[in-house]
């Protein structure tokens, strides 16, 4: 299904330094997404 476009996944990614406020969006439960922590992002 994925590879025929009839899903699409959603990632939201966060910089190591952010990783409490993707804490605090899971133990919320406010994720419509997965969430990715990375050590470095792109700027």
């Amino acid at each position: 299904m994925y590879r025929n476009s009839q899903i699409e996944a959603e990632i939201e990614t966060y910089a190591l330094d952010n990783a409490l406020n993707a804490r605090h969006k899971l133990v919320d439960n406010k994720f419509s997404a997965r969430a990715v922590v990375v050590p470095h992002t792109k700027t």
